[in-house]
C-alpha cells in the first residue's frame, strides 16, 4: 500500500510539472507578444486580435509575421501615396520595418500627414483601438523608454515641414525696417523721382518762371510769347526736343518738355541759386512757360554756333586750347554745385563770342538733393562706360562728366573719335592708329588724357589742374 501510494503520487507529480511549465510559457509568450505588439503599434489605427495557442509558430517567425501584419493593417483604408510626385507614406513604412522603436516617438505625437489621407469609415478603427488600450500597454519597459529618447527622430519629421518651419522662423525674425528698405531699383532720372523734387522746391515763385492756360504751342512756327515775337529758323536735328528761333539780335533756343517737371530750367535755377555761372547771367537769359500739358524752356544767347557745328572744318589749336579751357571750366562750375550734367557731347554745347554753355540737361542729377545717388552705376548715363571698362561701377559719379570730357577734347584737337587701351591697369590714348593721330601726340595731351581718364583725387581738382596746364601751354 505505501508503494503504491509512493508511486501514486510521484504520477501526480510528474504528470503536473508539464502543464505549470506550458503555462508558464504561453504567459511568457502572451506577454512578449503584447510588448512587441505594442512597439510596433501606428497611431489611431486597430491591430488584428491575437491568434489562438495552435496557430503560434517560433518567436522569431511570430515576430517576422507580427511586424508585417502591423505594416498591412497600419496602412489599411488609407491611400499609401497623395500624389504620384509624394512618397512619404513609402518612406515611413520602410522606416518603421527596418525601426520598430521610432513607432514610439510615432504614437506620442502623430503627424498630420498620416490623419489626413483617413477614410471617414476610421473613426470607427480609432475608437476601437482606444477602448482596446490598457493602463499596461502604456507603461514602458527600459528599452522602449530609450527608443523613445533615440528612435526616429529624423525620419519621423517631414522634412519639407522642416524647412517651412525654418524659414518661417527666419522671416519672424527679420526686423521690420529691413524688410521695408528691399525694394526695386528706380532710374533716378524718372518722372515720379523729379516730380518729389521738383515740388519740394521754389521754383515756381522765381520770376522767369510763368504758368500759361491752354496747350503747348506749335514749335515748328513763330510763336508769340508774353509780348516778344520770336521768329522760327529750323530745328536742332542734333538735340532733340529743341528749335532755334530768332529774336532780334539773339538766339533763341527753346525746348519742348511734354512732362509736368521743366527738369532743364529747374536745374539751371539751381546753378544760379548756389553762385554758379554768374559771369553767364547777363549773356544767357533762361525762362519757363508752363502750360497744362508741358513747358518750354528758353535760353536767350548771342548768336553763336554749337561745337558740333564748328567741327565740321579742322580747327587751329590755338582756338582748339581756348574751347578746351571753356569746357573744363564749366564743368568744374557744376561739379563745384554737386551738379552733374550726364549728358556732354559737342551737339549740347553752344559757344558763342565770350563763353560756353550748356544745352539738354535731360541725364542731369542734382547731387545735393538726390543724397542716394552715390555710384556711377547708379546713373543711367553711366551703363555704357561701365560695359566699355572705362569706368567701374562704385566710381564717383562726377567721372560721367569727366570721360565726356576726354571724347570731347579727343574731337577738338584731332577731329576723330577718343581710342584708348588699357596698359598696366591703367588707360592710355592709343596713339598706334594712325587715322587717329595726323601728327605724335604731344606730351601735354599724353598726360591730359592720362589725368582725366585715371582720376586721382576729386574731380573738382583734377579740372584745376588740367585748365592751370592747358594754361600755360599758351
Amino acid at each position: 500500500m505505501n508503494q503504491s501510494g509512493s508511486d501514486a503520487k510521484l504520477q501526480k507529480t510528474g504528470t503536473g510539472k508539464p502543464f505549470t511549465m506550458f503555462e508558464d510559457n504561453a504567459q511568457t509568450s502572451k506577454t512578449s507578444s503584447s510588448t512587441n505588439r505594442k512597439s510596433l503599434k501606428l497611431p489611431t489605427l486597430s491591430l488584428k486580435a491575437p491568434k489562438s495557442k495552435a496557430e503560434l509558430v517560433t518567436d522569431k517567425d511570430a515576430s517576422i509575421s507580427r511586424s508585417e501584419e502591423a505594416i498591412i493593417n497600419g496602412h489599411r483604408n488609407k491611400t499609401l501615396c497623395r500624389s504620384p510626385n509624394d512618397t512619404c507614406e513609402f518612406a515611413r513604412a520602410a522606416q518603421l520595418a527596418s525601426s520598430p522603436f521610432a513607432g514610439v516617438d510615432r504614437q506620442k505625437t502623430p503627424e498630420t500627414g498620416l490623419m489626413e489621407n483617413l477614410s471617414p469609415a476610421d473613426p470607427e478603427s480609432t475608437k476601437a483601438a482606444n477602448i482596446n488600450e490598457t493602463p499596461e500597454e502604456k507603461k514602458l519597459s527600459p528599452i522602449l523608454e530609450i527608443s523613445q529618447e533615440w528612435g526616429g527622430s529624423t525620419f519621423c519629421q517631414d522634412p519639407t515641414k522642416r524647412l517651412n518651419d525654418a524659414e518661417s522662423s527666419r522671416s519672424a525674425e527679420r526686423p521690420e525696417t529691413e524688410l521695408e528698405n528691399v525694394s526695386k531699383w528706380q532710374d533716378v532720372c524718372s518722372l515720379h523721382v523729379r516730380s518729389r523734387i521738383f515740388d519740394q522746391s521754389d521754383v515756381t515763385s522765381l520770376p522767369n518762371f510763368h504758368r500759361k492756360a491752354g496747350l503747348l504751342p506749335d514749335t515748328s512756327d513763330d510763336l508769340h510769347l508774353d509780348g516778344e515775337q520770336l521768329f522760327y529758323c529750323s530745328k536742332l536735328g542734333s538735340v532733340k526736343d529743341f528749335s532755334l528761333y530768332s529774336s532780334g539780335t539773339a538766339a533763341v533756343l527753346l525746348k519742348t518738355d511734354r512732362s509736368s517737371v521743366p527738369w532743364d530750367f529747374f536745374i539751371i535755377s539751381q546753378l544760379r541759386s548756389r553762385g554758379c555761372c554768374d559771369e553767364q547771367g547777363c549773356d544767357v537769359q533762361i525762362s519757363c512757360h508752363m502750360f497744362e500739358n508741358g513747358s518750354v524752356t528758353l535760353w536767350r544767347i548771342p548768336h553763336g554756333d554749337t561745337l558740333q557745328d564748328l567741327l565740321c572744318e579742322p580747327l587751329a589749336r590755338h582756338d582748339a586750347c581756348l574751347l578746351v579751357i571753356l569746357l573744363l571750366e564749366l564743368v568744374r562750375c557744376f561739379h563745384s554745385c554737386r551738379l552733374l550734367h550726364g549728358g556732354l557731347k559737342p551737339e549740347s554745347l553752344y559757344f558763342y563770342h565770350s563763353g560756353l554753355t550748356a544745352l539738354d540737361f535731360s541725364d542731369s542729377v542734382d547731387l545735393h538733393l538726390q543724397t542716394d545717388v552715390t555710384e556711377a552705376q547708379d546713373l543711367p548715363s553711366a551703363q555704357q562706360f561701365i560695359q566699355q571698362g572705362l569706368l567701374a561701377p562704385s566710381a564717383s559719379p562726377y567721372q560721367v562728366d569727366l570721360i565726356s570730357v576726354a571724347e570731347i577734347t579727343h574731337r577738338l584737337l584731332f577731329n576723330a573719335p577718343l581710342q584708348v587701351k588699357l596698359v598696366d591697369s591703367v588707360w592710355r590714348l592709343d596713339e598706334d592708329s594712325a587715322s587717329q593721330h595726323g601728327c605724335p601726340v604731344e606730351p601735354l595731351w599724353r598726360e591730359f588724357f592720362h589725368m582725366i581718364l585715371n582720376p586721382e583725387k576729386s574731380s573738382e581738382l583734377v579740372l584745376s589742374d588740367l585748365i592751370n596746364n592747358v594754361k600755360n601751354s599758351l
